[in-house]
């Protein structure tokens, strides 16, 4: 029991704080008996280990006592507002017998892979539980689920003979989640026992993409599978998992996915598949891990992320012209775009250019981090004319953009004085647009 204040030294007394255990012989409680109980061990931050004051009474053999813990602090001494209040733990449930199996195995445990278990037969002796030596019979071995409270998968072996009241043997459960492995004798069903709760993980993870190359910021589907030791997928797992990027490369990048967990009750049949984005270009691999223990883990191949399109942007223009001369240098800024047209400001791809002839075109660039997605150029044209640029990928050549239309023109040279003495003169000349 947690409570902050603690309910085991609440001034007020025994009217003022309680923990009791309430049971009886119904799932319903109806008609429930009660008794006080007290703290056996407390830790500094208030969590406690309780005992009940008196005995349970005896029961018959075969008797299912059904129960739960009900405590409540009015807590004045404490005058902490969040521990006044009832508190009930849902309801469990026993069964009374002569007999029964002590069931001992260790937990977390791998999905798939063999673990041991031991099985100690038990006897009431005068009201003492005693090892019962003279035990030799058969119990079937069961999976009672926890979490989640059903499931389709079995222990195996199914069964165990015991010998001098004792029985160890490896045993493998292939599903994830929570059991307990529950022993009955094969010939009484009242010599029962089951084992404390056992968390099984999956061996790792399955993760999938429809495609290795995925264009950046833009929704793709990762199909990621929980898988015990033999590759087989673990109907049961609902443990929540983290989710992280590896930067293949560039090896430096800073790029994330738009999620960055997944809820274990998100899981169906073992399988999620989560709809995410990344916001920068370049190779990476995706991994997933059970956020309670990283080792548990999977990682998908190597993802390729990729521009949309490039922006070609040709800029500074001369105030009342539409046109660059012939020789002119022309100012041109490319910049990378995502699936959204947003500067890919990671990009650090090699881009080449494509244009009519008698154009200058800039030699392969690539990109570095500095330029954030973003660099300008120039470009000259030897003759008058209308053309574009084009601008690709060099290592994905369906990336690609296109500017607008560019046009080049040349200049006139009119001679104003027409004629002149022999001899040197001054003449007078005006340059105009040949448009």
């Amino acid at each position: 029991i947690s409570d902050t204040s603690g309910v085991y030294d609440d001034s007020t007394g025994s009217g003022g704080q309680g923990v009791y255990l309430i049971w009886a012989d119904n799932a319903g409680l109806s008609g429930y008996r009660e008794i006080q109980m007290s703290a056996q061990s407390v830790d500094g931050s208030g969590n406690g280990t309780y005992i009940t004051d008196t005995p349970v009474p005896a029961q018959t053999n075969g008797t299912i006592v059904y129960y739960q813990i009900y405590a409540y602090d009015d807590d004045y001494d404490g005058n902490i507002a969040a521990d006044r209040s009832q508190t009930y733990s849902a309801v469990q449930n026993v069964t009374v017998a002569d007999k029964l199996f002590e069931i001992t195995a260790s937990s977390p445990q791998e999905a798939g892979t063999a673990f041991n278990i031991t099985l100690i037969a038990k006897i009431n002796s005068s009201g003492t539980i005693i090892d019962d030596n003279t035990y030799n019979g058969t119990a079937n071995l069961t999976a009672e689920y926890v979490s989640p409270a059903s499931g389709t998968k079995e222990l195996s072996p199914a069964s165990v003979t015991f010998n001098q009241g004792q029985a160890s043997l490896s045993v493998t459960y292939s599903d994830c989640g929570t059991i307990k492995i529950k022993a009955t004798d094969s010939s009484d069903t009242n010599i029962t026992g089951a084992s404390d709760s056992i968390i099984f993980r999956p061996a790792d993870f399955a993760l999938s993409v429809d495609s290795t190359t995925q264009t950046t910021a833009q929704p793709f589907d990762l199909i990621i599978t929980a898988r015990d030791s033999s590759g087989n997928t673990t109907p049961n797992f609902n443990e929540d998992l983290t989710v992280s990027v590896t930067p293949i490369d560039p090896s430096d990048s800073e790029g994330t996915l738009s999620q960055d967990s997944i809820e274990g009750a998100d899981f169906n049949n073992g399988s999620y598949t989560l709809n995410t984005i990344y916001n920068q270009t370049g190779t990476i691999t995706i991994r997933t891990a059970v956020t309670a223990d990283t080792t548990k883990y999977g990682e998908s191949e190597e993802i390729v992320f990729i521009p949309a399109s490039f922006q070609i942007t040709i800029n500074d223009i001369p105030a009342a012209r539409t046109f660059f001369y012939i020789s002119e240098s022309i100012p041109v800024t490319v910049q990378a775009l995502d699936y959204n047209s947003t500067v890919i400001t990671g990009y650090t791809g090699t881009i080449s250019f494509k244009a009519v002839s008698n154009v200058n075109l800039p030699s392969d660039y690539t990109f570095t981090t500095a330029d954030k997605g973003s660099h300008d150029f120039e470009v000259t044209a030897a003759q008058a004319q209308t053309f574009n640029l084009t601008v690709t990928d060099t290592a994905q050549t369906n990336v690609i953009g296109t500017s607008g239309n560019i046009t080049i023109s040349y200049g006139k040279i009119i001679v104003i004085s027409k004629s002149a003495t022999t001899g040197t003169t001054t003449v007078q000349v005006q340059i105009q647009d040949a448009n």
